[in-house]
């Protein structure tokens, strides 16, 4: 049912979605093993940015990362917390989502996870160019864009974005503008509604790209990344 509901909500809401995931919810309860009620919320979580309500994705992948943590498997929490900073950076809670993302990134460290780390790398990059960090941005995107870009689709978006935010923040506007021309470009062949923080980081690039002096051919540089 947990599948059905996952796979639903990731296709769009296809037929049966919501009927699953109230019969999983009705099946799995507080007496369920730990591990299956962490499932469920993230399936909750996943339901509800499907429809774009932030609100209960935060306490469903909050509840996912508890649940993990009361259960003791570390790794899952990692993951979890990984949902959670994907909300936070959407409802605007920079710090605290680079505060989850940190602590996910030094726990997978510290596991010698082989894998779970290119997501929370680009997502941190993301924040810490949002934010303003004086740190190397560029190294985290990269890192996040060579394992993620294989996975194809709008994978690589992010750390494209994060990019473009540092380059234009120190001063490369033009080369900000077309990284972040060819990153909208990406995001927009696989999805017709973006996230609010993907709003926030346009709206950022513009203004960054725009700062460099009166002007300065924004729209084109965003054009000419396009193609």
């Amino acid at each position: 049912l947990c599948r059905v509901a996952s796979i639903g909500s990731g296709r769009g809401n296809i037929p049966g979605t919501a009927e699953a995931l109230k019969e999983a919810t009705e099946v799995i309860g507080d007496d369920s093993p730990l591990r299956l009620q962490a499932v469920l919320a993230m399936v909750h979580g996943s339901r509800a940015l499907e429809l774009q309500n932030f609100a209960a994705a935060k306490v469903a992948y909050g509840r996912q990362a508890e649940l993990y943590r009361r259960e003791g498997a570390d790794f899952g929490e990692y993951m979890a917390l990984t949902n959670l900073s994907m909300v936070l950076l959407d409802t605007g809670e920079v710090d605290a989502a680079i505060d989850a993302l940190q602590r996910v990134l030094d726990g997978l460290r510290r596991l010698s996870a082989p894998y779970g780390r290119a997501m929370p790398r680009a997502l941190l990059a993301v924040a810490l160019a949002v934010r303003g960090d004086d740190v190397d941005v560029l190294s985290l995107a990269r890192e996040a864009f060579d394992h993620l870009s294989p996975m194809g689709g709008s994978a690589p978006y992010k750390p494209f974005m994060a990019a473009a935010l540092d380059h234009a923040r120190h001063g490369e506007a033009r080369r900000g503008a077309l990284i972040g021309g060819y990153a909208l470009h990406v995001l927009a062949k696989e999805t017709s509604r973006a996230c609010p923080i993907d709003a926030r980081m346009r709206e950022q690039l513009i203004e960054l790209a725009q700062s460099t002096g009166a002007g300065a051919p924004v729209d084109d540089w965003l054009k000419a990344g396009e193609r």
